[in-house]
């Protein structure tokens, strides 16, 4: 029994090498899962030698530009170029070859850039516009437009991340996050800054406390509040007004330390502020 089994893996042997594999001619089939990608993502290249039902081929691979660690003989390799590139297989009997190449397409997602993180009054909002024109946006808020404008309630100090992906027509996405900050430390201009309003006046500013605030044209509701650098609410005031007039009221913050608040005037059609000293 043993001998008859060495002497049919003999004649087998013998018959292999007596019938060598030809693959001259033949069609070698090169194909990727993907061929195009964008930067960092991976595709399986593949090759067959049009018969896979004859003989044993080898397989290696080269790259253009070179891939770090190749040639690889694997006969299907996965791929992460970092650049179009064109890969070549080279599939042998042990005595002919034929090749075949196919080119892997890279796409680079958008420079997305919304800048640095930005602090802004709690009574102000923040507009935010992608860097790159006539692509596809897609804000951390639902919006699909360039442009998005970002506020807060107005009651206290609020942080939000704000992100955006920009995709480009490869499908390739850039993603950037920025930092929104409204803090009362905003609000608190230099007398150089303080914003003019013909329709509210507050005096004397300085002052040792005593602070008279008039509003022409108020409509039927006022609140007038004072906030200290913290954001601390010190003082609120509510109006409503039998008949759309002027108003006025002296406000007394003069029982507080010395030093810097914020005076906020919230009418019917308007809201104002302003840095007020008491000395």
């Amino acid at each position: 029994m043993k001998t008859f089994l060495k002497a049919t893996a003999q004649v087998l042997l013998l018959s292999v090498l007596l019938t060598p594999i030809q693959l001259t001619g033949q069609e070698i089939e090169v194909w990727a899962t993907d061929s195009a990608l964008c930067c960092g993502s991976t595709t399986q290249l593949f090759a067959s030698s049009g018969d896979d039902t004859t003989g044993t081929y080898t397989f290696s691979w080269s790259s253009d530009p070179q891939t770090p660690g190749w040639p690889t003989t694997e006969q299907n390799p996965v791929v992460n170029p970092g650049a179009t590139t064109v890969y070549t297989v080279t599939v042998s009997d042990g005595s002919t070859f034929e090749q075949e190449s196919l080119t892997i397409e890279v796409y680079y997602p958008p420079v997305n850039d919304l800048g640095g993180d930005i602090t802004s009054c709690i009574y102000d909002s923040v507009v935010l516009t992608a860097n790159i024109a006539d692509m596809e946006y897609h804000w951390s808020n639902g919006s699909l437009d360039r442009s998005i404008k970002v506020g807060c309630t107005g009651i206290g100090i609020e942080v939000k991340q704000v992100w955006l992906e920009i995709i480009c027509e490869a499908g390739c996405i850039g993603r950037d996050t920025v930092q929104l900050t409204f803090d009362y430390s905003e609000c608190f201009y230099s007398v150089e800054e303080q914003k003019e309003n013909p329709n509210i006046s507050v005096y004397p500013n300085p002052s040792n406390g005593l602070v008279m605030v008039k509003v022409k044209d108020a409509g039927e509701n006022i609140q007038i509040a004072i906030y200290n650098l913290q954001g601390q609410r010190l003082l609120s005031r509510y109006r409503h007004l039998s008949h759309w007039g002027n108003y006025e009221e002296q406000i007394d913050i003069s029982a507080y330390p010395k030093g810097i608040y914020l005076l906020r005037v919230v009418n019917d059609r308007e809201v104002y502020q302003e840095k007020i000293l008491v000395e």
